[in-house]
């Protein structure tokens, strides 16, 4: 989600989102000891009191935070960082100007072993904070106001030059916006070499692509700080699951210092076990062998299964295939694979994934119309289909992108995959989900007019096999390895994928 200082110094940035649901307890102005503010933050708009977010870093960047702050009447204040490794530090507040007395309202924050001194206006405007010290080093604090808007969101982070010589802090506010996903306003806290060069103003996200249980949203900006030009773009990555929010990208300044910088957090799921390979379309089977198939998937309804052309359904023989990426079994169950598009999820009753193993999943056994490869896990294809043939058809397609979510007991995201064929009708059109209707590009994966039979994989490459590289259409291909000679099908079920040629 870059920045740096006179003769050679470069900075670092960092995004900080927020969106939490304040519990709060009615304000009632005549009770002189009150210890919350109100649910409704719009009450504080025009006002000094109200909730205030930011961020916090030490002028070293080894201690990063996210900030709240309550001020919740003329005498009572309260604030709290919540630091990257989730270590929770309470600050009681000292009013030493109120708005009736200056017009301007300034409060002393302290704790067992931090500090800092915060002032606003008497209109809620223009926060500001100085003399913050933790732990005896100086540090910055920078917040903006939540009021009648969308909720602010904070998230920390670090920055890198080029050369991996220097880093220190980028942390981004994304601070206000009409709507949710555009014209947000972002003020960034950038620390380089103990200087911050962040920026209030000058900086936006402009567009997301929302799929699945994940948005990626374009963020960017240029300002001057401390006389230095400062260019920067990144992606947003945020989960309406947890509340998850995380940032990424590149930052350059005018004085040819450039970088890359990366949240503290990751959005993109925990990454235990990956897709790592999709066979959506394969060889229909045929009638004799749904028939033969039946007592073996006795979840089946039977006949009905057919169609009226005596030829089985492509999703009864669809399957994908899982990665286990750490050194130890992974207990699956109670874990949800949901079909990206709508069409159903299944949950994993009992199964566990051996370390560095790969597994494949199919809805329907019928090992006669796949080369009588033996799946690991069979579900119920009624429950999800991962074959949404809307997804493929033609450029008439406005169904949302299809994919494979992973979500574990606790309803966690661990990984997920999507594709639509590049076709993307659903661009903009309002008849389409409220999931993708807003998408601004195809997620385009893969190729439009793609050959049935031939799984899609990703290449089998140790920078790939992760829960954040496997969302590049780039680091996917088709297979090329044969395993059903008899119905001319490719692919690698349950084993190493093709490498990257």
């Amino acid at each position: 989600m870059k920045i740096l200082r006179l003769p050679i110094l470069a900075f670092s940035m960092l995004a900080i989102f927020s969106c939490s649901t304040e519990e709060s307890i009615l304000q009632d102005e005549n009770i002189t000891e009150i210890t919350e503010l109100n649910a409704d933050l719009s009450l504080y708009d025009g006002l000094s009191q109200g909730l205030y977010k930011g961020v916090f870093s030490t002028a070293d960047s080894e201690t990063r935070a996210t900030v709240e702050i309550k001020v919740i009447s003329d005498t009572r204040a309260n604030a709290l960082t919540i630091d990257t490794d989730g270590v929770v530090e309470f600050y009681e507040g000292t009013v030493q100007e109120s708005v009736s007395s200056t017009g301007n309202m300034q409060i002393a924050f302290a704790s067992p072993r931090s500090s800092f001194n915060f002032s606003v206006s008497d209109l809620g405007e223009n926060p500001i904070i100085t003399d913050a010290i933790s732990n005896n080093k100086p540090s910055f604090v920078t917040v903006v106001k939540e009021a009648n808007r969308d909720a602010v969101t904070p998230v920390t982070g670090t920055y890198t030059t080029n050369d991996g010589t220097v880093t220190g802090t980028w942390s981004i506010i994304f601070n206000s916006g009409d709507d949710e996903d555009v014209n947000m306003d972002i003020t960034t806290q950038t620390i380089f070499d103990g200087i911050d060069f962040g920026s209030p103003t000058g900086s936006a996200q402009t567009s997301c692509i929302a799929v699945g249980n994940k948005a990626d949203c374009a963020i960017g900006g240029n300002y001057v700080s401390q006389g230095v030009d400062i260019t920067w773009s990144g992606v947003h990555t945020f989960l309406n699951r947890n509340d998850c929010s995380s940032v990424e990208g590149m930052w350059s300044t005018d004085n040819g210092l450039q970088g890359t910088f990366m949240g503290d957090s990751n959005c993109n799921g925990t990454g235990e076990v990956i897709i790592t390979e999709i066979h959506n379309r394969p060889q229909r089977p045929s009638a004799d062998e749904m028939i033969a198939a039946i007592p073996n998937n006795p979840g089946s309804p039977g006949n009905a299964d057919l169609r009226g052309d005596g030829s089985g359904q492509e999703q009864h023989t669809e399957w994908f295939e899982v990665f286990n990426t750490t050194d130890s079994p992974v207990v699956m169950d109670g874990w949800v694979f949901t079909d990206a598009s709508g069409s159903g999820s299944f949950t994993v009753d009992s199964f566990t994934l051996a370390a560095g193993a790969y597994a494949s999943f199919t809805g329907y056994d019928i090992p006669a119309a796949q080369g009588g490869v033996v799946f690991d896990y069979i579900y119920t294809y009624e429950e999800a289909s991962f074959n949404n043939e809307s997804s493929y058809s033609d450029m008439d397609d406005t169904g949302c992108p299809d994919g494979i979510v992973i979500t574990d007991a606790d309803d966690v995201l661990v990984d997920q995959v999507l594709y639509d064929y590049g076709y993307g009708e659903y661009l903009g059109n309002p008849s389409s989900s409220n999931r993708c209707s807003d998408n601004d590009v195809a997620i385009g994966f893969p190729g439009q007019s793609s050959n049935s039979r031939v799984s899609f994989q990703l290449v089998n490459d140790p920078a790939t096999m992760n829960a954040a590289d496997n969302d590049d259409a780039a680091n996917w291909s088709f297979s090329t390895n044969e395993y059903d000679a008899d119905n001319g099908q490719d692919g690698t079920p349950g084993a190493a994928n093709d490498p990257r040629i």
